[in-house]
């Protein structure tokens, strides 16, 4: 069964028609206390559809675009469920480290006047202390599936008792390869589970997966999987040598504009992250940058320097486009354009978010296999400063090597050698070569000039085998 918003429900939040309140949802006063503190006073769509079913105990399927709350909806959800005791522990699952602990954060900001713990748990961080973490109880855990593994594999976990589990950014889930640790984790978790998938999209695989341990489940779909109106979206075609200066260019613009906004830009590798936060810092602009192989401490304290300061650049992989909760963030650009549309749509969806206003900016290189155009006196090939380079005679890059016997090009007469002649001379050179006349000859007094090269084998007179050790 899928639930759509009517037309007349559409067009009052259009106008701006408030529809519901959270207390209207069926969550407990302090659930609803711990809303308001946060700022939020209206319910988002996804909210207002979902919260009432997962309260009265279904399943469901949810599907709705990034920045509609998802999180708060799950995150209260999950807390309402403790309340009226129909589930002993709630367990959500999430991709990515910076996802689960924005998650925990939430949920602790929503039950603030709730007695519950929540704890995160993800690869990165020291083990034991999570240990101990969940030694002192653990009401809502948040984690990642890697994590979660380990700590049900240690004893430490007891999966069946968790009755509510929820899977956030499925499909980024899936993507990532983590679809056999969730099935391994779900098939442990309690048989009463009441168990939600979160996704920006819904895919054969979720459905397949969920279908596997739900037979009755709802799935609400709020809003269409295009950009949100909202955001303001541009695209460039430029040559990949210019993209650089036109970046440092439109940071400027936009810093002459807004000069509290955040700027977050997009690369497609963990090594270009490097190298555009390196060249920002150079060029007297003041960025960060973050991906998959920095160490987690860094991470963490990454991610709460760009929260905290109101004019922050980040340079990211697509680490970064799923889940990262940042509401402040004015423009989005696409250094390098994403794999995908659906990577795209997540991309830009870190502005705007809530209904703000944003930006976005897409780089389009007109030729994405750019190379610097020849030039004869260009040398393409690495090694030593060779003056004689394109001269007649001398082999000219890309030409087939020439046969010269078993010598391979060494020198083959007295007068034409090189530093590697006086210690020894070559292995391939005949015997009149090694001592032709001249002052290059073997009677010249040149050490080791008409001794046969040695082999690896060679031990000076006197060598003595040593004695083993008794």
């Amino acid at each position: 069964m899928v639930l759509h918003l009517s037309e007349i429900t559409n067009l009052n939040r259009k106008k701006g028609v408030t529809i519901v309140e959270f207390k209207e949802l069926g969550l407990s006063e302090r659930i609803v206390q711990g809303i308001t503190h946060m700022g939020y006073n209206v319910p988002t769509e996804v909210q207002e559809r979902a919260l009432p079913l997962m309260v009265s105990g279904k399943e469901l399927i949810v599907r709705s675009k990034t920045g509609s709350g998802k999180t708060l909806a799950f995150g209260s959800g999950a807390l309402q469920m403790l309340e009226l005791k129909k589930a002993r522990k709630a367990l959500i699952l999430a991709p990515v480290r910076e996802l689960a602990l924005q998650i925990m954060s939430e949920i602790r900001a929503v039950g603030k006047f709730c007695p519950y713990r929540v704890i995160c748990a993800y690869g990165g961080q020291d083990i034991d202390m999570q240990i101990n973490l969940i030694y002192r109880g653990v009401d809502i855990l948040v984690a990642t599936p890697g994590r979660l593994l380990d700590l049900f594999e240690r004893g430490i976990i007891d999966l069946n008792d968790f009755d509510f589990v929820v899977v956030d950014e499925a499909d980024k889930m899936f993507e990532m390869g983590f679809a056999e640790d969730v099935d391994k984790i779900l098939s442990n978790t309690s048989y009463a589970r009441k168990l939600q998938f979160f996704s920006a999209t819904i895919t054969n695989e979720i459905k397949h997966m969920y279908t596997k341990y739900v037979k009755e489940y709802e799935v609400v779909e709020v809003g269409q999987e295009e950009k949100p109106p909202q955001i303001k979206e541009e695209k460039i075609n430029i040559e990949r040598p210019d993209k650089f200066n036109k970046l440092v260019e439109i940071i400027k613009e936009h810093r002459a504009v807004d000069k509290t906004g955040k700027i977050l830009v997009f690369v497609a590798t963990q090594r270009a992250t490097e190298y555009l936060g390196r060249r920002l810092k150079e060029s007297g602009i003041s960025a960060s940058y973050i991906h998959g192989d920095v160490k987690q401490r860094r991470r963490e304290n990454i991610m709460s320097d760009f929260k905290e300061n109101d004019s922050g650049i980040l340079v990211a992989t697509d680490i970064a486009a799923r889940g990262i909760h940042i509401d402040d963030i004015s423009l989005v650009l696409n250094y390098d354009e994403a794999m995908d549309a659906v990577t795209h749509l997540h991309r830009i969806g870190r502005t705007g978010r809530m209904g703000a206003e944003g930006k976005a900016i897409t780089f389009v290189e007109e030729n994405p296999f750019y190379r610097k155009p020849s030039n004869p006196s260009f040398r393409l090939r690495t090694g030593p400063y060779n003056p004689n380079y394109g001269k007649e005679g001398n082999r000219q890059y890309g030409q087939k090597r020439p046969y010269r016997g078993p010598n391979r090009g060494r020198p083959s007469g007295p007068g034409e050698y090189s530093g590697r002649e006086e210690r020894g001379g070559y292995r391939g050179q005949s015997g009149h070569e090694r001592k032709g006349e001249g002052e290059h000859s073997g009677q010249s007094g040149k050490p080791g000039f008409n001794r046969r090269p040695r082999s690896r084998t060679y031990k000076p007179n006197g060598y003595r085998k040593p004695r083993p050790k008794r």
